[in-house]
């Protein structure tokens, strides 16, 4: 059932007269002044003040984490997400009002558990997405089209909670879709016609459950992969694997079961990427991505199940880490220190984790959750105080508990952000009192960057902090498989030609840096660069690409 609600209002200022009438100008005057500087205050406080935008109803709660994307070509985004066994739909509903655009039942014989993260990507090169959800309890994973849910493929797996990333391993132009499996392995499958590639036993007494986040570890120009496992004798570790051998490079044990997955950011500022995961023992790793030591480690107060969120949090040029550790949720600095904590109301939870995005308009980022107490935050980045919270348990009237990550966007294309979770209830094995809500909720003008699906890209990288290489597209590639920069003539000229055969289904920016890292170019969604038209000298140059799926450096070498 679809209903929308108003929960914002106009905020109605009642000035009650005085009984002794003063009639004098000056009181006149200051009257008005409080009057107009009562009302601008009003105004601010409004800005800041969550509003429920629309909701719509399920059947159980939603697992299937959300991703957004303009899936059916309007102009405007959609949401797609995945609910547990007493409803087994995958919704994909209008991002600007709610309304259904199309769903599918993944039950198959019997119940269909969609509580896996939801993929949104455009698999065969068309210029329209897809839509990929993997399930668990009916093994399948599922290929849509994105404009009307019809199924492109599916095929049948071990099973799966483990989010699924998509990439050119072997650089071949070949996209792959991971994800790991029960039963400890993880599996690569043709994103084109959903047919397996190769299966990689990891740990036959264990699940994999997190991501296989796609990172290059040792900076070789190859992308690998790593993976967490949930264990069943006090055994979980985690692996890191070569991507195009799939040979074991390192691994190192965990204190507890590890479900959801990586972070990766450069935080020693060494060139090399960093690895940041959490575990049920409490502990969160830091480990260097070339060989698995350690940076550092912390002990949290409760266990660490929701996968870390990375950003510059305060503006000074260092990433900090924010992580759901228990009841709280915890910024720790790039050396491990805590910089500030907050605990949730209720001693709620955050399963799921949390978002990061600029929604005050200070291009610094909020951090953004739901917790199983049923309400919403935002939190200032900088010190963890509230901003606000929204309390949608008490909208709906009954237990309302977010295991779900929000993700972030401009809903309604009113330059305002807004995010998107969903609540509910489940029981097992009495799924028939199961029940659950979606939320749309306008949150603030900011400078985002939107946080479109659970860990942030198509990787899986759950960070802003590591530009090194690009996030959520391919290395150094388009959609098409073509190289994402290419130079003619070869070798590079000071008179050449820079193409740029970037994704077209994002806007992007083009720079390019000299050695000393000064700015000599700047564009929005250039297709080339005359080099001739920047009087460039010979030398070593940086080209970087910004867009929504990420960012990209690449050395260029250009002659007289």
């Amino acid at each position: 059932m679809l209903r929308s609600v108003n929960a914002g209002g106009a905020n109605d200022v009642t000035i009650i007269q005085s009984k002794a009438t003063i009639n004098t100008e000056i009181m006149k005057r200051l009257t008005f002044t409080f009057v107009i500087q009562f009302v601008l205050l009003v105004g601010v406080i409004h800005s800041q003040t969550p509003k429920i935008l629309w909701w719509f109803d399920t059947h159980d709660q939603a697992a299937g984490q959300s991703a957004i994307g303009d899936i059916d070509q309007d102009g405007m985004y959609e949401i797609v997400f995945g609910c547990y066994r007493n409803d087994s739909m995958i919704y994909a509903l209008n991002a600007e009002d709610g309304t259904l655009l199309w769903k599918y039942n993944a039950a198959g014989i019997g119940d269909g558990c969609n509580d896996v993260a939801t993929l949104i990507y455009d698999v065969t090169g068309d210029g329209k997405l897809e839509v990929i959800v993997p399930s668990s309890c009916h093994p399948r994973t599922f290929c849509f089209n994105g404009s009307d849910g019809t199924l492109l493929w599916e095929t049948t797996t071990r099973g799966s909670d483990s989010p699924p990333v998509i990439v050119d391993l072997q650089g071949n132009g070949q996209l792959e879709i991971l994800h790991g499996e029960f039963g400890g392995w993880v599996r690569s499958i043709d994103a084109l016609t959903g047919t397996t590639n190769w299966d990689l036993l990891v740990d036959a007494n264990s699940w994999v459950q997190t991501a296989p986040t796609i990172v290059d570890l040792n900076n070789n120009g190859q992308l690998d992969f790593v993976v967490g496992t949930w264990g069943f004798s006090n055994n979980s570790r985690f692996y890191a694997y070569e991507g195009n051998t799939r040979n074991l490079l390192w691994s190192v044990p965990l204190d507890g079961y590890s479900y959801h997955g990586t972070g990766v950011a450069d935080l020693n500022g060494d060139g090399v990427p960093n690895l940041v995961i959490g575990d049920y023992g409490g502990k969160l790793h830091v480990l260097d991505g070339n060989d698995g030591t350690y940076l550092w480690s912390y002990q949290g107060p409760g266990y660490i199940g929701a996968p870390p969120a990375i950003a510059d949090l305060n503006g000074d040029g260092y990433c900090e880490i924010v992580i759901a550790s228990g009841s709280r949720i915890i910024a720790l600095n790039r050396m491990g220190t805590v910089l500030w904590q907050f605990n949730m109301h209720s001693g709620g939870t955050c399963f799921r984790g949390v978002a990061l995005a600029d929604i005050t308009g200070d291009s610094l980022p909020e951090v953004i959750f739901g917790s199983s107490n049923g309400s919403v935050y935002a939190l200032n980045g900088t010190n963890g105080t509230e901003l606000w919270s929204l309390d949608l348990q008490a909208h709906y009237g009954s237990t309302l508990r977010i295991n779900h990550a929000p993700v972030i966007a401009d809903f309604t294309g009113n330059d305002t952000l807004d995010m998107f979770v969903v609540g509910g209830y489940a029981e097992f094995p009495n799924i028939h009192v199961n029940y659950g809500r979606g939320y749309a909720i306008q949150i603030g003008k900011g400078t985002g960057p939107e946080w479109k699906m659970f860990q942030r890209d198509y990787y899986r990288s759950c960070s802003y902090c590591y530009p090194g290489q690009i996030i959520g597209t391919r290395p150094d590639r388009s959609l098409t498989g073509e190289p994402l920069f290419s130079v003619h003539p070869v070798p590079a000229r000071a008179n050449g030609i820079l193409h740029i055969n970037a994704n077209r289904m994002e806007q992007y920016a083009v720079e390019l840096f000299d050695i000393r890292g000064v700015r000599i170019y700047h564009a929005i969604n250039p297709t080339q660069i005359n080099l001739a038209d920047l009087r460039v000298s010979e030398g070593v140059f940086i080209v970087r690409y910004s867009g929504e799926s990420g960012v990209y450096n690449r050395k260029v070498m250009i002659i007289r």
